[in-house]
């Protein structure tokens, strides 16, 4: 940032110049994702008509319909109700001479134990369904922005939008753990209990439903109506909190400049947002409270409401004992299920949030892809050579977001097949930035990245990678599986023969049956590069392959590198023992060159 624009924010930050330049323009100018695009308005029925589509087309969602139909009318007050019924009803109507009616009661009770049973598995069953869509529309709608994450090139504009980006994904697997969870799981249960009570009841007495229309509106409708006056406090939310770490982190960045000024007209500005912030928030939870502490107390008015109204029909005679005792077991059952609709209502409004960002964060223009760096025109070639047989990354200059110096000037490696290459350096040096450029994730500032010839266009570096078997220091492994279980994850074919080689020789028949959690800092390493190494592939890289391995086991990983001759393989590590079996040795000096020498082993 040059002195220019550090003069002009602390104008702005106190008070200064203010026609030029006010806050709200700097915080839109600096806020997180910018304000290119208008932010997509949905309602909690377009965002409930968008889940239910989603659960409409995915293996499995009607399994989760008829599961939840199944565990709705299977449900233990509804079975128990019946259950009761029916024996005040047998002893009503027949005499009772003990042998005869006990022995129906306990066929009738056996009964109920297993409709109580299937019921109990229906539940099972839904939130398995539920938990399996859960995560396959999770990974469906991530998807996108996960792409967009990785694929972005990280340019000073792009820094804050990348940043909202990434947040975002983070914020993603709660929403959807709970929040969509939560609906998928209850949302169609809840409502189907309440429409079988009403036909239920309504089929004994039409009494009934003003019973129930009174239970809807006192627990469900009125808090609802209530909880929606915070609604413009929780919109206002986000450009308050905005505008206020706006002023924070123009402060923290220009802490030397504003030092030598009056800052007076700053503290007051701070004190100002700080203050809107708050009160803000403060409508916003008092609203809330209130309409939850709403809730708490209608519900117990409708419970004693509702007894009290089934009372005064029982005493009236417009029912009987056995009704009676029916409308107390399903009471006591539905005033529950309203308030899992109220729950449904307010994840619904989370998840509404989410999905606007969503769509917002994936229509930002402010992005710039990695593409956009290429020039524009008709697509002529889509796809690459087969195989890959060399890699030039021509790096004339690249610089990163918030470096005065650039990281690398003039760089020129080239990667042939059946070459193996070791890339040292000290922490800081650029090793992560190198593979980043030749991985395609990141472009130069000024050079190409030529794949078999030609420059890598953007088209192509889907197919691009797809050629690449990358084993990072980040193990990104799933604690909870075995090893095997984790190795079959990705959907990519495996070199039968050097899967069997690899195994055997790292050991996985003794280690892999168990899960990731009880493994070693040893075997969850040969764990990673097993993953990496069985692959079909044209280029392999290895990031640090044997950081947490004795002796012997790094040699057992050199030997099966050696085994690699048919392919562009790449070792980034700080152990000078991998110089020995590779052709060229790189090591990054850490003033933007590259120093190049023979390794040990011999063309």
């Amino acid at each position: 940032m040059n002195s220019s624009t550090n003069r002009g924010i602390a104008a702005s930050l106190t008070g200064r110049d203010t026609a030029a330049q006010t806050p709200e323009s700097i915080s839109a100018s600096t806020s997180a994702v910018g304000q290119e695009n208008e932010k997509p308005v949905m309602t909690i029925a377009q965002v409930a008509l968008l889940i239910w589509q989603e659960v409409r087309v995915s293996p499995g969602g009607w399994q989760l319909c008829i599961a939840s139909l199944l565990s709705a009318v299977l449900a233990g007050p509804f079975v128990l109700s019946l259950y009761t019924g029916y024996a005040f009803g047998v002893m009503e109507t027949q005499h009772w001479d003990g042998t005869e009616s006990l022995s129906v009661i306990a066929r009738v009770s056996a009964l109920v134990l297993v409709l109580l049973l299937l019921g109990s598995l229906s539940d099972y069953a839904v939130n398995r369904c539920a938990a399996s869509i859960n995560a396959r529309l999770w990974q469906r709608n991530i998807g996108k922005l996960f792409g967009i994450a990785l694929s972005a090139r990280p340019t000073t504009a792009n820094q804050a939008a990348l940043h909202s980006v990434k947040s975002f994904l983070a914020d993603s697997v709660e929403v959807f753990q709970r929040h969509q969870l939560y609906v998928l799981q209850n949302a169609l249960r809840a409502v189907l209990v309440v429409a079988i009570t009403l036909a239920y009841l309504f089929a004994h007495n039409p009494w009934f439903i003003l019973v129930v229309f009174v239970a809807l509106a006192m627990t469900f409708f009125s808090p609802i109506w209530l909880a929606e006056k915070a609604q413009p406090a929780i919109d206002e939310e986000p450009h308050a909190l905005n505008q206020f770490n706006h002023y924070l982190l123009s402060i923290l960045r220009l802490g030397d400049l504003l030092a030598y000024q009056d800052n007076r007209h700053l503290f007051r500005r701070i004190q100002t947002a700080l203050q809107e912030y708050f009160v803000v928030e403060g409508r916003k939870w008092i609203t809330w409270n209130f309409a939850f502490n709403l809730k708490v107390t209608l519900n117990i008015l409708t419970s004693i409401g509702l007894l009290g109204i089934g009372g005064t029909l029982y005493f009236y005679g417009l029912i009987g004992v056995a009704e009676l005792i029916a409308i107390y077991i399903l009471v006591s059952m539905t005033v529950p299920r309203l308030d899992s609709l109220y729950k449904i209502y307010n994840y619904l409004q989370s998840l509404k949030a989410y999905y606007q960002q969503a769509h917002y964060l994936e229509h930002l223009e402010s992005l710039q892809q990695v593409g956009n760096r290429h020039p524009t025109g008709p697509v002529t070639n889509t796809t690459l050579g087969n195989p890959l047989k060399n890699i030039v990354l021509h790096c004339q200059r690249l610089l990163l977001p918030g470096h005065d110096h650039p990281l690398f000037e003039e760089v020129r490696i080239e990667l042939s097949r059946g070459q193996l290459y070791l890339l040292s350096g000290k922490s800081g040096s650029g090793k992560t930035s190198l593979v980043n450029l030749l991985l395609g994730f990141q472009v130069p500032d000024q050079g190409a990245l030529l794949v078999n010839g030609s420059p890598l266009a953007p088209e192509q570096l889907s197919t691009y990678w797809q050629r690449i078997a990358l084993q990072e220091q980040h193990n990104l492994l799933i604690s909870s599986l075995t090893a095997q279980e984790n190795l079959q994850l990705v959907k990519r074919p495996i070199h039968p023969e050097r899967f069997a080689r690899a195994c055997h020789r790292l050991g996985l028949g003794a280690w892999g049956h168990k899960p990731v959690h009880q493994l070693s800092g040893g075997e969850i390493q040969r764990l990673c590069f097993l993953r990496a190494y069985v692959y079909e592939a044209d280029v392999f890289i290895f990031d640090e392959p044997t950081s947490a391995l004795d002796g012997v086991n790094e040699d057992l990983i050199k030997d099966l590198l050696l085994a690699l001759t048919d392919a562009i393989v790449l070792v980034i590590s700080h152990s000078e023992g991998f110089a020995d079996i590779a052709h060229r040795v790189w090591t990054l000096a850490g003033d933007g060159s590259v120093q190049d020498r023979q390794g040990g082993r011999q063309p």
